[in-house]
């Protein structure tokens, strides 16, 4: 997915000719993990999957707290000197920060362990520090990438990694085990993406690291503090909200239904993150250039869900069969899942078209307090209902986030004046 901050600064720099490369490369990639699904999904079962997908969503909350939102600080600074001392000051932040989730990991590791039926992953859950430490730097690169407006290598980058990704993978049986085989190709794939970035940096920017000076890292760490301290914990709950279905899945069932779930999802959502990002992008840039008056929000938000509903339809009314076909006889309860997850996945779709508006610094309180809410929502809703089934879990879990997407979208409609600015 194209993260929000990169289109941010491509909506300020060479918006057509940055927009075409960087959506050519997130397609491209994304047509190959489709490509890969229906082959992955036969090699691999839903609980080795689920037990990868409970991993990864364990290295993302470690990423997002080791980094400390110094990737979107990256955009801020006026010199290049200045982004790239503070790329290198956010390294320096990532290992020191890495070190204490290794020591928390040592105290809490007999706890996480627990979530996971594969013997392997007891080992695993030593190297997270070091993943999240690794994945912390690479996003640190995309954005100094983003910043340079490389966005043919970061679209390169995109295709390569899926490519690896998927590749890696496909020797199923040359792995002691499905689950050895999943984290080995994310580990693999990760690591080439992190050399391809080290590699850029030091090819296309020696001129810059040559003026890099420690007092100069120093003062920029300084400078926006405010960043690990304000703006991560947005982040970090953002990103647990997203992986909440994970745990709950995790902690009251099977591997087997997480797996299931988490394929379910992406499978319908990635689509879905692309085109949401490609329309938001271009309201971004109207509302920025003479303000976005309410006709035009109504106009995008509608065409947004009818668009959805209308890619959607096959899945709410065909789902198991549409997943038997294309992934197996193993997946019909995913295609189940995902017929309940549509309706809500058209609701956030419409919703991230038109939500481009609140990267607006006046508007990080209101998402806070959103995001928030929501967590509260959610995590109350868990205590209630946690030992029901399933798919009852799934189909109240599309209710709330749906209901939450559209109630965040009418308060976004509001926020707007009812006629642009004059140009």
């Amino acid at each position: 997915m194209v993260s929000a901050a990169e289109l941010q600064h491509l909506v300020k720099f060479d918006f057509k000719k940055g927009i075409v490369s960087l959506f050519t490369g997130t397609g491209l990639a994304l047509l190959v993990n489709i490509a890969a699904l229906p082959i992955l999904s036969r090699l691999y079962t839903p609980a080795e999957f689920g037990e990868f997908a409970l991993y990864l969503a364990i290295v993302q909350a470690i990423v997002v707290t080791v980094t400390g939102n110094f990737n979107y600080a990256l955009l801020q600074p006026k010199k290049n000197s200045d982004a790239l001392e503070l790329t290198l000051g956010g390294v320096v932040f990532s290992f020191c920060m890495s070190i204490f989730v290794a020591v928390a990991i040592y105290i809490e590791r007999s706890r996480l362990s627990l979530f996971f039926e594969e013997p392997i992953y007891e080992s695993l859950v030593w190297i997270l520090p070091v993943v999240g430490f690794v994945l912390s730097i690479r996003q640190l690169l995309v954005m100094w990438e983003a910043r340079r407006r490389r966005s043919r290598s970061i679209s390169a980058g995109k295709v390569f990694y899926s490519i690896v990704l998927n590749g890696t993978r496909l020797p199923r049986y040359s792995y002691s085990s499905g689950s050895a085989g999943l984290w080995f190709g994310f580990v693999v794939s990760e690591l080439l993406f992190f050399f391809w970035g080290v590699i850029s940096v030091f090819k296309k920017d020696r001129k810059l690291l040559g003026s890099v000076t420690v007092s100069g890292i120093k003062q920029n760490l300084l400078k926006y503090l405010n960043f690990p301290i304000l703006s991560m914990p947005f982040s970090l709950l953002n990103n647990l909200s997203s992986n909440l279905l994970v745990f709950v899945l995790a902690f009251n069932f099977s591997a087997g239904f997480v797996g299931l779930y988490d394929r379910s999802s992406k499978l319908i959502g990635a689509p879905m993150d692309v085109l949401s990002s490609f329309l938001g992008t271009i309201f971004y840039k109207v509302h920025q250039k003479k303000g976005a008056e309410r006709k035009l929000y109504l106009q995008i938000y509608a065409l947004a869900l009818l668009l959805g509903l209308l890619l959607y339809l096959p899945v709410i009314f065909y789902g198991p069969l549409i997943f038997k076909f294309v992934l197996g006889d193993g997946w019909i309860l995913g295609g189940v899942i995902a017929r309940y997850l549509a309706p809500m996945v058209v609701l956030s779709f419409g919703t991230k078209c038109v939500g481009l508006v609140f990267l607006q610094d006046s508007k990080n309180r209101v998402m806070l307090i959103w995001q928030l809410a929501y967590l509260f929502m959610s995590i109350s809703w868990i205590l209630l209902f946690h030992d029901h089934g399933v798919l009852f879990i799934v189909k109240t879990y599309a209710v709330l986030t749906g209901l939450s997407q559209f109630l965040l979208a009418v308060y976004v409609f509001f926020s707007l004046k009812g006629e642009g600015r004059n140009e």
